[in-house]
């Protein structure tokens, strides 16, 4: 009776996993014949690091990871600088007041 929330546990890690790695994986499977006209802002160049993505040209503010699955901001979008630093500014405010 105390293995059920073990397994339960196991079960469900694997399973997120699993969505994890299908859903992160996707884009990189392929490219449909409808979408090669497209052009893609997401290209290696624009990435410092890996981890950055910086792009004035792209208008997206929240763009997909290069990596695995998430969102990333654009850095080369002011407004991406304003959603980290007005955060920020107001801790700092409050931290010292």
């Amino acid at each position: 009776m105390a293995a059920a929330p073990i397994i339960f546990l196991v079960i469900a890690l694997a399973g997120t996993i699993a969505i994890a790695v299908k859903v992160g994986r996707s884009d990189k499977l392929g490219i449909d014949k409808a979408e090669e006209g497209i052009r893609d802002f997401d290209e290696d160049a624009h990435w410092k690091g890996g981890l950055i993505y910086f792009n004035r040209n792209d208008p997206s503010i929240f763009v997909e990871k290069q990596f695995g699955v998430g969102w990333t901001l654009n850095f080369g979008n002011p407004i991406g600088y304003l959603i980290i630093l007005v955060p920020l500014v107001i801790i700092l405010v409050i931290s010292f007041m």
